[in-house]
């Protein structure tokens, strides 16, 4: 078909068929310009008002994915953390230790790295999942 219509030349096709795949790096690079110019600037389809609208229609009375974010204290499988400071004062809370660390100006990884044993303390700090000793 691609062949009895002359479609590659006509523009409806970019390959001679099979091939698939990335069909605008194997262009001539006055095609790929020719395609640039032509889906660009003022030209892009999702400036063009009727696209537009046609895109707001497809979307209306679908229900947009939930972004809520599940991490920190939501997560299934956060702990209680205690996080004792170079004075000696013990922080205890649920989760989300990242805001801890900024707050205070810690690193989330080293911290980290002392929940899990791999470092001892860091800048003094110590910490623990509250249960163990």
């Amino acid at each position: 078909m691609i062949a009895q219509f002359n479609s590659i030349e006509n523009g409806y096709n970019f390959t001679a068929g099979g091939t698939g795949g990335d069909t605008f790096s194997n262009q001539p690079e006055w095609k790929k310009v020719e395609i640039r110019e032509k889906l660009s600037g003022e030209n892009s389809p999702a400036k063009r008002p009727e696209v537009r609208a046609k895109m707001s229609m497809l979307r209306k009375g679908k229900k947009q994915p939930n972004r809520k974010h599940y991490g920190g204290a939501n997560h299934h499988s956060s702990k209680e953390i205690i996080l004792r400071s170079p004075l000696g004062l013990e922080y205890q809370f649920h989760g989300d230790c990242k805001k801890f660390c900024i707050k205070n100006g810690l690193d989330i990884s080293s911290i980290c790295k002392v929940l899990s044993g791999r470092y001892r303390h860091y800048r003094h700090w110590t910490a623990r999942y509250a249960g163990e000793l």
